[in-house]
């Protein structure tokens, strides 16, 4: 009898242990599988123009367009003159920022920077005149070395900013690291005036843009004549400047530039296209060159659609759900000028479309369906015995 019992006993737990073992396994399999998105991009890129860029009769161009660099020259450096200015513009204002309409900070003309000024008088420098003891805006001063091309102004704002040359030196040369400008170097000075400091018309064409980008800066270089104290009205050295639709930017000259120096730009559309000549024979040449690259770009630049309203770029796929389209949100059109859009990808989980295009990247907000991120446990249950869902 006792033994019938045990039998029976033996019989319920077999099945029972059977079972949690099953729950056991399966339950280690849900825990375990994978439940990854699948990200397919069906997007295609589209061609744009390729156009041939006439060269200049001396020196070299490039043109950027929003700060994008869509033509360049050897890319080796050289001096750059006075076109440095804008880069002590944009440190200034980096440091002592200030909003449109306002006149920033106020700089007391000291005894050290009437020396600075003498000095430049002394080395044949372009100068503004000034007084110890005068009171001159921050507006002013960058008024000074941007239309003016003042030599002294432009050392004396530094100084004041920045407390020293080699302050601003420094500041300025990891601040243009940063920007991933690394083969613009600023050396001795603020002004360009000394002939070791370098860049290539390609970077140059990018700070242009920058220039144009900021309001302050915008509104200085876009004036053909203003007033300061002391020296009163000054003239803008930008001869191109009202032309073709040209907002700015800089001339620039000495002879370790190989001649003259003239970063440009204009608008077109709501694009910034910025234009360098470095190392014209004259400066009417680089006035002529620099004409003739405004009216051949307005020419030729074209509006390239990249991505528009509901199109379908790719999909979201996985085993539990049905695929998801992914759908782009807004037009992106970019100004094309003989370029290759050499990769475009959504990266998975993002909500934009992704474009590297010389390497500058463009971005297209996309949109998909409402879907779960990850399936139910009586989806992964089914999953197990090789359920899944069929599109």
């Amino acid at each position: 009898m006792q033994r019938r019992k045990r039998v029976n006993k033996l019989w319920i737990a077999l099945p029972a242990g059977a079972f949690i073992i099953f729950l056991f396994v399966v339950g280690i399999k849900m825990a375990t599988m994978e439940a990854n998105l699948e990200f397919v991009s069906e997007y295609t890129l589209p061609s744009l123009p390729e156009i041939a860029i006439p060269e200049l009769y001396s020196g070299e161009r490039a043109v950027a367009v929003n700060g994008r660099v869509i033509e360049g020259g050897s890319g080796k450096t050289r001096s750059i003159a006075s076109t440095a200015k804008i880069i002590t513009a944009l440190m200034v204002m980096e440091k002592k920022p200030f909003s449109l309409g306002e006149k920033g900070g106020e700089i007391q003309i000291s005894q050290e920077d009437y020396n600075i000024y003498s000095w430049y008088v002394n080395n044949n420098g372009s100068v503004t005149n000034i007084e110890i003891g005068e009171k001159i805006s921050e507006y002013d001063a960058l008024a000074s070395m941007l239309l003016a091309s003042s030599n002294n102004m432009a050392d004396i704002t530094v100084k004041w900013a920045f407390s020293s040359i080699d302050d601003y030196l420094e500041f300025a040369n990891i601040k243009l690291t940063e920007w991933g400008l690394k083969n613009t170097v600023v050396k001795n000075d603020a002004s360009g005036y000394s002939e070791s400091t370098i860049s290539t018309p390609e970077e140059m064409a990018i700070l242009g843009e920058r220039v144009l980008r900021n309001p302050v800066l915008k509104e200085i270089v876009g004036m053909k004549k203003y007033s300061v104290p002391v020296a009163g009205e000054i003239s803008n050295t930008n001869g191109v400047l009202g032309k073709q639709g040209i907002i700015g930017v800089k001339t620039g000259y000495n002879g370790a530039a190989s001649g003259y120096c003239l970063v440009s730009g204009y608008e077109q559309s709501d694009n910034i296209v910025s234009i360098t000549v470095l190392g014209a024979s004259t400066r009417q040449q680089s006035f002529n060159e620099t004409l003739d690259l405004v009216s051949y770009m307005q020419d030729n630049l074209k509006e390239t659609e990249l991505a528009h309203e509901g199109e379908e770029v790719g999909y979201y796929d996985a085993w539990w759900m049905k695929k998801q389209p992914i759908k782009v949100k807004e037009n992106l059109s970019v100004l094309g000028y003989k370029e290759d859009a050499n990769k475009a990808e959504l990266v998975n989980g993002a909500n934009d479309l992704v474009f590297d295009i010389n390497g500058a990247k463009f971005d297209a907000a996309v949109a998909t369906g409402d879907f779960p991120k990850e399936p139910n446990l009586w989806q992964r249950f089914l999953h197990v015995f090789g359920w899944q869902e069929e599109n």
